[in-house]
């Protein structure tokens, strides 16, 4: 009987022997043995783990020979990912966002730095791979916040020795450039105002206005200010303005008036500036008017007709009604021969 020597086959373990935090690798020796027994009690020539340490195999052939072999399985620790900076954005601004850890960097927006700078909001995430190969992922939020509305209302155009109050409208903090920290503030003086809002999420906003102040007008009554009794007057000022008061009520740029006395009157021009003035209206009273002489003559014979009364003397020779009318017109001491 011929007795065969066979040569026990050498066991050598296959596969990756480093594997990343969290995964996995595979262990595998050659097929076709008869029998395989692993250190962790698997029995295939392959084998998964995901727990570093050594891993031996026991493979048995046919014909009863056997070998062993075994290898060491490292894990790796994923680098750690963390990203820095600011989270919340106002509108128009940016921010830079650095991711920290250990190796190469791939973000969403496919920048390959450690800091990327963004102006938009949305969610922003960064890959980073060790020298080992091992890879994480992290990820931010980043918000955008609006700006405040920004203006400033009140009277822009003042007049001289005139106050005007400007109010900022929009929610949050006021700095004004005079350095008052109110939402209003009282004004007199020419210039440019501005104001600073900044809302309560940090955002801020600027709006300016520029004040001028108008020289006052000056108010003169323009008119007669002698009339005769009976008689009436036209008193005016300028026309253009936007409202007048009269002191008897009128509110129109010229009043008709009868009656003597002292009349005022307050002009209010665009800006709100006004300005008054007055005048003294007088009545003049009419001339006493009469006429002495022969009113009855005979015929052939002549009389003498004298008017009294201070002033010029107008004369007509007519009908009775109408001589005696005109002559009350006259304004001074006279007479005329009527024959």
């Amino acid at each position: 009987m011929e007795v065969e020597v066979t040569t026990t086959p050498i066991c050598v373990i296959t596969g990756g022997l480093v594997f990343c935090e969290g995964g996995s690798t595979e262990l595998c020796v050659p097929a076709g043995a008869v029998s395989y027994l692993w250190s962790n009690g698997e029995t295939t020539n392959c084998i998964t783990v995901n727990t570093p340490g050594l891993y031996s195999v026991e493979v048995t052939y046919a014909g009863g020979c056997s070998s062993s072999c075994e290898a060491s399985v490292i894990e790796n620790p994923l680098p750690i990912c963390a990203i820095t900076g600011g989270l919340i954005l106002c509108e128009g601004g940016s921010t830079e966002l650095c991711a920290t850890g250990v190796g190469s960097y791939l973000w969403s927006n496919g920048a390959t730095t450690s800091c990327i700078t963004v102006n938009t909001a949305g969610i922003y995430s960064v890959t980073i791979t060790s020298p080992d190969g091992c890879e994480s992922n992290c990820q931010v939020t980043v918000v955008v916040n609006p700006l405040p509305i920004c203006s400033i209302t009140g009277g822009l155009v003042l007049c001289e020795g005139a106050t005007s109050e400007l109010c900022a409208t929009g929610t949050g903090s006021y700095l004004w450039s005079t350095g008052a920290t109110t939402s209003c503030i009282t004004v007199s003086t020419a210039g440019i105002y501005s104001v600073t809002i900044t809302s309560p999420d940090g955002c801020s906003s600027t709006c300016q206005v520029e004040v001028i102040i108008t020289d006052t007008p000056i108010c003169v009554i323009t008119g007669g200010l002698v009339f005769c009794e009976g008689g009436s007057t036209e008193l005016c000022v300028p026309a253009g303005a936007v409202s007048y008061l009269w002191s008897n009520g009128e509110t129109t740029n010229c009043i008709t008036v009868s009656t003597p006395g002292l009349y005022s009157v307050e002009v209010t021009y665009a800006g709100g500036c006004s300005s008054s003035c007055e005048a003294s209206v007088i009545e003049n009273p009419l001339p006493i008017c009469a006429i002495t002489g022969g009113l009855v003559l005979c015929e052939g014979g002549s009389t003498e007709l004298c008017a009294t009364g201070t002033g010029s003397l107008l004369v007509e020779q007519g009908r009775d009604d109408e001589l005696h009318h005109r002559e009350h017109r006259g304004h001074v001491l006279g007479h005329d021969h009527i024959a």
